[in-house]
């Protein structure tokens, strides 16, 4: 009799970090707040990233 056991994987752990930092913007002017949005959408790009790398990972790990 064959006994199959489940292998369970990960992704790298650089792969796994949180998107956002708790970073606390002083907003106080129009120029703060267009820093602020293109340091968003910055953090939004690295995310997409990391979840691109992680579907990248997934397939070539088979464990889609």
């Amino acid at each position: 009799m064959t006994i199959t056991k489940p292998v369970y994987m990960t992704p790298p752990a650089d792969m796994l970090q949180s998107c956002l930092p708790l970073t606390h913007f002083n907003v106080s002017t129009n120029a703060d707040s267009i820093s602020y949005s293109n340091w968003l959408e910055s953090m939004l790009e690295q995310c997409e990233q990391r979840i691109e790398s992680i579907k990248q990972w997934a397939a070539q790990s088979g464990s889609q």
